[in-house]
């Protein structure tokens, strides 16, 4: 192999090149045509500001991020979250990657930087592919072919409504390059370059994507040529470069095993739960033909709801298309069935790997995914099998750009054989969509088949005229073959809406805002029927369902405006939380008292009851939607009348039914000898400021009494009084209490991470370990000769 281009011949500036093809045969264009064409499949976002919107991106990805933002704008780095839920962990979820170095993007202008984040991580899949794919002795349009395949396909543009996921799928082709060269080549430089892509992919928060790199990796370097011994050697060389990243991603990984042990998690997941968004075998199609089915998008004419019927409840799919395209499809089968002897090993790897990805994708369709999880360790924390599927789209473009790389190396008669193909399924297509009103009588069907047809057959004739005519521009002209097909047919699968749909501020905040005391947040209890009461969301019109999202400020749209909700949606949820949810139902009355509720959303529909002593405080009349005021909710931080002792949680549970309790009189404390306190408010308390990882409290009290704090007790929290340490105590089963002396006194609670003591100091070590590799590691551990590719 050369510098030159792999797909032609060497030639000088003297042999009669024009210059577009210098140019083309220079090592950078292959990446600057991949940085072109995102550029150009996100223009939406980059030239107009929209951004993205739907499922996780709009309930979950867009809230979180602007808290992050809008907290490290102010100096302070959030370990916890006081709008969600009652409050929660925040750096210790990984599903917030808190510690992840590409956060940096969010500090650009909101709400686009979140949009302009995701990008970039698209971005990046689309240039570390092709960089794995050129280290693979693959030519550039091949490696140019597989990166559009693998980074612009259906399943990673798709991550675009979940967030969180993308961050971490995008970066396991990196990881299995920088992987294969530690095996390979055995520098210094390059233990510490694995160790920290391998530890970045960690601080994205998604672990299972991170089993992916390694499922990978380990196929590839024991199908490397040479000796067990030294593929041996080589996995050693890896595991020590994954302990030094693992190290590097200490900082999240022990809070976050902190509250697994807390989570419903800890217990392992249900197989009918971990189940959920199996992929179905009939979306194999939409590998041939884009939203087949219709798309999810649209849920008034998507047919696809069959495929993800479970026990009665019709889901839209995890996935919005798995499409990769007719010509991507043939360019594999290509590939494989001309398979050269010195991509044989790592090939047959990915391959073995692609497999047992579509067996687990498949999920609750075969026994595998069931048996999978019941044998794996550790298996049954993760869920969704649809996830899996990140396997097949890695190997499908793995083999595409061999396919490529092959088909440009191929004889005249071999060309026309693989055109060929293309006609006929381009003309199979075409009778489908023909037949396909009498099989189906879904217009949906037929459209789609319809545009897949022409679009393959214009490809055919194009790939026709060039194979006849100007054999030179042949994988020149399938690669541009394969960027026409996947960009036009995967641009839809983005949508993207005005970004100041998303800014402004919802119609409710002057009354929430202006009927709270001071310093706290306004609570909201959303009502869990909220939207099969009132007015559908047309899925139809992007723009109008955003914008009703916004209004109704449901799942955690309104934390970056500074709301507070009761049950929020939530990646990972306590098992203390999730028994409140089932003790109390989230609508029974009597808790809105007891944990601060100032407000709850409900449809117009409900009929409010006088004995739940609602008072109305705003209407949507356009979305059917009602917003109340709890007058009777205990505030924040408040002075118990009396307390009871409980031994447990359940205890507690049991006893805030009570009805002097349940009114907000009363305290259930847990962990006091006295099972019954009882006397008269000796005072009050109020918040000296607004929480954070820090709680201010100002208290006059006549005698020492208990003060209730209406966020989530956790044990990491530390109380103390006038600088004298106080016990904490959970209280009502959620909240926490102290037992404040008496006379003024100013009570402090910070939230700390203990881990961080312990991760932060190990994290540093490794880093100048990694930077010392990086800088003056070029020489190998020892000499050894690279196995041949």
């Amino acid at each position: 192999m050369t510098k030159a281009s792999l797909d032609s011949p060497v030639t000088s500036p003297d042999d009669g090149q024009c210059y577009a093809s210098r140019l083309i045969n220079r090592e950078w264009f292959g990446p600057a045509l991949l940085t072109g064409l995102v550029g150009a499949v996100f223009w939406r976002v980059i030239l107009l500001g929209e951004i993205f919107f739907l499922k996780d991106m709009q309930r979950w990805f867009y809230p979180s991020r602007l808290m992050y933002r809008a907290r490290m704008l102010a100096g302070d780095f959030p370990l916890w979250a006081h709008q969600l839920g009652t409050g929660q962990q925040f750096a210790a979820n990984p599903a917030n990657s808190t510690f992840y170095p590409l956060n940096v993007l969010l500090l650009l202008p909101a709400p686009l930087c979140v949009s302009l984040f995701l990008v970039a991580h698209v971005w990046l899949a689309t240039l570390a592919s092709y960089g794995l794919l050129r280290y693979l002795a693959l030519g550039r349009a091949g490696a140019a072919a597989g990166a559009l395949a693998f980074g612009l396909g259906g399943y990673v543009l798709s991550m675009t409504w979940s967030g969180t996921y993308l961050l971490s799928v995008v970066w396991i082709p990196l990881v299995l390059w920088m992987g294969l060269r530690l095996a390979r080549q055995r520098r210094v430089r390059d233990t510490g370059i694995f160790a920290t892509c391998l530890a970045t992919q960690v601080l994205t928060g998604e672990v299972q994507a991170v089993t992916f790199s390694g499922l990978f990796l380990l196929a590839f370097v024991l199908a490397e040529s040479g000796t067990w011994r030294q593929r041996a050697v080589a996995l050693l060389h890896i595991g020590g470069a994954t302990v030094l990243g693992l190290l590097l991603a200490l900082p999240q990984i022990l809070p976050t095993l902190d509250l697994l042990e807390s989570s419903m998690r800890a217990a392992g997941i249900d197989v009918t739960m971990a189940s959920h968004w199996s992929f179905h075998p009939a979306r194999l199609a939409e590998l041939l033909v884009p939203e087949l089915f219709g798309t999810p998008l649209r849920s008034e004419s998507y047919l696809g709801y069959f495929m993800n019927n479970e026990g009665g409840v019709h889901r839209a799919p995890w996935m919005i298309s798995p499409y990769f395209g007719s010509l991507s499809l043939l360019l594999v089968g290509f590939g494989l069935c001309r398979l050269p002897k010195r991509h044989r090993r790592w090939v047959v790897a990915a391959l073995m790997v692609c497999l047992l990805g579509l067996a687990l994708a498949l999920g609750r369709h075969t026994p595998i995914f069931a048996a999978f999880l019941r044998t794996t360790p550790g298996a049954n924390l993760f869920r969704y099998p649809a996830k899996f599927f990140a396997l097949v789209a890695l190997g499908m473009g793995l083999f595409a750009a061999l396919g490529v790389d092959q088909l440009g190396q191929a004889t005249e008669k071999a060309r026309h054989r693989f055109n060929l193909a293309v006609m006929v399924a381009g003309g199979i297509l075409l009778f489908s969509s023909a037949i396909a009103p009498w099989a189906v009588d879904k217009a949906v069907v037929t459209n789609a088949l319809l545009r897949e047809a022409l679009l393959t057959l214009g490809v055919a004739l194009g790939l026709w005229l060039v194979f006849r005519h100007r054999r030179d521009l042949v994988a020149r002209a399938l690669v541009a073959a394969v960027m026409l097909q996947i960009s036009l047919s995967n641009i839809a699968i983005v949508p993207t809406i005005d970004q100041n749909l998303y800014a402004m501020p919802p119609p409710f905040l002057p009354e929430m805002s202006s009927r709270t005391p001071k310093h706290e947040l306004p609570r909201v209890l959303v009502s869990p029927n909220l939207f099969r009461a009132g007015v559908p969301l047309s899925a139809s019109n992007p723009q109008l369902q955003a914008l009703q999202q916004k209004i109704a400020l449901t799942s955690n749209t309104g934390v970056d405006f500074g709301f507070g909700y009761f049950f929020s949606y939530s990646a990972t949820v306590t098992a203390v939380k999730s028994k409140l949810r089932a003790a109390t139902k989230a609508m029974q009355r009597q808790t809105l008292d007891l944990f601060g509720i100032h407000f709850v959303l409900m449809s117009r529909r409900f009929q409010v009851q006088p004995w739940m002593r609602l008072e109305l405080a705003a209407l949507a009349e356009k979305m059917n939607l009602v917003l109340y005021r709890n007058q009777s909710a205990r505030p924040y931080v408040y002075v118990a009348d009396y307390v009871e002792g409980v031994r447990d949680v359940q205890q507690a549970l049991a006893r805030i039914r009570t009805p002097d309790i349940q009114r907000g009189r009363g305290a259930a404390i847990e962990g006091i000898d006295t099972p019954l306190a009882m006397g008269d408010a000796a005072g009050r308390c109020r918040l000296a400021r607004a929480p954070g990882d820090l709680i201010e409290i100002d208290c006059k009290l006549a005698k020492p009494s208990w003060v209730v704090i209406n966020c989530s007790y956790h044990p990491f929290w530390e109380a103390s009084a006038n600088g004298q340490s106080l016990a904490l105590h959970r209280a009502n089963g959620l909240v926490q209490a102290v037992r404040v002396p008496a006379g003024q006194t100013e009570v402090r609670l910070v939230y700390r991470e203990p881990a961080l003591s312990t991760a932060g100091p190990m994290a540093l070590g490794a880093l100048v370990v990694c930077l010392f590799f990086l800088f003056f590691g070029n020489r190998p551990w020892r000499k050894v000769v690279a196995p041949a590719t």
